[in-house]
């Protein structure tokens, strides 16, 4: 999740912010 949250820096959009955070934790689950 460090590397979503390093992506998050980016900020291109909260919409994608939000997507890949969800993607990750299903991932992970």
């Amino acid at each position: 999740m460090r590397a979503f949250r390093h992506y998050e820096s980016g900020d291109r959009s909260p919409r994608l912010e939000k997507a890949f955070e969800l993607a990750a934790i299903l991932a992970l689950q």
